[in-house]
């Protein structure tokens, strides 16, 4: 999708008018920073999330999902059944509805795609959207066009390609220099709350909450990624200095002529107490075919490693969560949704990053009372 933009700024004017209309949910959140040995962690009490529909089941959805027969109370979730697509559609997020639409990614296009018309646009792969319930102002999600693509699935090419022309660019502002960042809550386990393969594309500053930037003793340190020690700072420039020098030559079409695989390297970095790798991706200098297959062959070689951690079967689902900024990749490999003593807490990618998203004084209560480590631990894969 190169050369194409998304009016970021537009896009916030559209989340402004859909809080007004009650039609998303969004309020500013405190945050509240504990630290535990050389980890810090930011909780955030999001009232909203008491309401945001969870995944029960990795298999198939069935009626009652789609036509809001489990509904009985909330106007909140009234709300949401109202807008619930058709059962033959296949998907259980509601992406029909115009007022949310912000552009279709189609990434052999050199031009976006801001009508929500998928004829107009070349052959799109994803929609991007604004999400419902929001920590962020504004939050994203990125849906593959195929409704029957599933979130238990590992991400493909495709997802990546998308993933990373967000990143790269695609969405641009006059009034704003907002970065973003990209996760995926892959099954149940990884914290996916709808079945409808999606990814989520979330602000990266420090107002804001991000997950690896904060403030805390008035200075600015990080919330467990990448900055909880100084060793990730050091990896990405050692590794971005081998990559540019091992990448230089390359075709026409900008991608490399070597193995891709051969300038991946899968790091862990120290006091992070669960399994996970960690790879720094090419520069932005470097063509967008040339760092994207470095992003997509990074992507392989941390499922494989997943599928190690796990004690999986090639031909078995792997949950994770995916973590994609400019700079690096982070794979998070998942045994649980939630921990014990806090039900209810489903935890996303985020949260294994230590920017914990709680609905109410009890989740938050739960994680004191069993360690923010040792929750992190029963999520993944303790080490």
């Amino acid at each position: 999708m190169s050369g194409s933009s998304i009016d970021e700024d537009a896009a916030l004017r559209q989340f402004d008018q859909l809080l007004h209309d009650g039609e998303l949910f969004w309020a500013q959140t405190a945050p509240m920073l504990r630290r535990e040995g050389e980890l810090v962690f930011d909780f955030r009490i999001v009232p909203s999330f008491k309401n945001k529909p969870q995944l029960s089941t990795d298999q198939p959805l069935q009626k009652s999902e789609f036509d809001g027969s489990k509904n009985n109370s909330s106007p909140l979730q009234t709300a949401q059944s109202a807008h619930r697509p058709s059962p033959s559609d296949g998907s259980d997020i509601d992406h029909s509805d115009p007022a949310f639409f912000v552009s279709y990614i189609s990434p052999q296009s050199s031009e976006p795609a801001t009508s929500n018309d998928a004829s107009r646009a070349s052959h799109p792969t994803h929609k991007l959207i604004l999400n419902k319930f929001n920590v962020y102002r504004p939050q994203f999600l990125l849906l593959t066009t195929d409704p029957l693509a599933r979130q238990y699935d590992a991400l493909d090419e495709a997802d990546l390609k998308a993933a990373w022309s967000i990143l790269l660019g695609s969405l641009t502002s006059q009034t704003s220099a907002a970065q973003y960042y990209v996760i995926y809550n892959c099954g149940k386990e990884g914290g996916s709350s709808r079945l409808h393969k999606h990814m989520q594309v979330l602000m990266d500053d420090i107002e804001s909450g991000s997950p690896h930037k904060s403030r805390m003793d008035g200075e600015e340190r990080g919330i467990m990624w990448p900055h909880v020690s100084g060793r990730a700072d050091e990896i990405c420039e050692a590794l971005v200095a081998r990559l540019e020098h091992a990448t230089h030559d390359t075709d026409s079409r900008g991608a490399n002529t070597a193995s891709d695989d051969e300038h991946v390297e899968v790091h862990t970095l120290p006091d992070v107490p669960y399994a996970h790798s960690f790879t720094p991706l090419l520069p932005s200098s470097h063509s967008f075919n040339a760092s994207l297959a470095h992003l997509v062959a990074a992507y392989k070689k941390h499922m494989s490693q997943c599928r190690i951690d796990i004690s999986l079967k090639d031909s078995d689902k792997v949950p994770h969560n995916f973590i994609l900024t400019p700079s690096f990749l982070l794979t998070i490999p998942r045994r649980k949704a939630t921990a014990e003593g806090i039900a209810g807490h489903v935890v996303n990618a985020t949260g294994m990053m230590g920017c914990v998203w709680c609905a109410n004084e009890e989740q938050l209560q739960g994680w004191k009372d069993t360690g923010f480590s040792e929750v992190l631990r029963q999520l993944g894969v303790a080490r």
